[in-house]
């Protein structure tokens, strides 16, 4: 059992080595040098250096399952105190860099850090609704203008944190009407202007006729 848990740990079978570990402190004695110490701190140093590594690489639902499990095996151990924060603060920059991305935002990638967040840190994860829901609130300012993209964003957003009533209660936006253009066959029939220089109106109640002002100063100018 001794070797299969160094083997484990050296192929970064952490579960298997915890089980291999249990089994040792069940028959070995409490005094065991090997079981009651260096093997618990062996797999503390296996599991703080594969939490970092994790962390580093992005992989962060990795990196805090590591690094809880490491927190529980050694309580008193700092390394894991300090690498569940930074975890924490990677997950929370994570979801605001993709929360205010001007780009298209990625909604399974924001639906799995918001899972694994919720479920890992539930009280830092309540902690920063407010700053997240002020976020969404200035980009959704933003697209404004865009009907589409807001609304878009809008679902995605409420998609992945379903929980959070102040966002669930924005509603998306009408898309703006398109304004109206006059029909070519329209514009071909209308009837054009005629001049009324020449032309003559009449009086219903006297009969006669005006001449109109173009046709009244060609007489004036006519010899006697």
């Amino acid at each position: 059992a001794k070797q299969r848990f160094g083997n484990e740990i050296r192929a970064g079978r952490f579960d298997r080595a915890r089980s291999t570990l249990a089994e040792l402190q069940k028959i070995a004695a409490k005094d065991h040098v090997f079981v009651a110490r260096e093997a618990p701190a062996m797999l503390a140093d296996a599991l703080a250096t594969s939490a970092q590594a994790r962390l580093k690489s992005g992989d962060i639902a990795t990196a805090w399952q590591l690094a809880r499990s490491g927190a529980a095996l050694q309580k008193e151990d700092p390394r894991f105190k300090q690498l569940l924060t930074d975890i924490d603060t990677a997950a929370s920059r994570r979801i605001e860099a993709l929360l205010s991305s001007p780009a298209a935002i990625d909604r399974a990638a924001l639906s799995s850090l918001v899972e694994t967040y919720r479920a890992a840190a539930p009280e830092s994860y309540r902690s920063r609704n407010p700053a997240w829901i002020a976020t969404i609130k200035r980009r959704l300012g933003d697209l404004a203008p865009d009907p589409a993209a807001h609304n878009a964003y809008l679902a995605a957003v409420q998609g992945a944190l379903a929980d959070l009533p102040a966002l669930q209660s924005l509603r998306p936006v009408d898309p703006r009407p398109a304004a109206p253009t006059p029909s070519p066959q329209v514009a071909e029939s209308a009837p054009a202007q005629t001049s009324t220089s020449t032309a003559s109106t009449s009086s219903p109640s006297s009969g006669s006729t005006a001449v109109a002002p173009a046709v009244q100063e060609a007489a004036a100018g006519a010899p006697p």
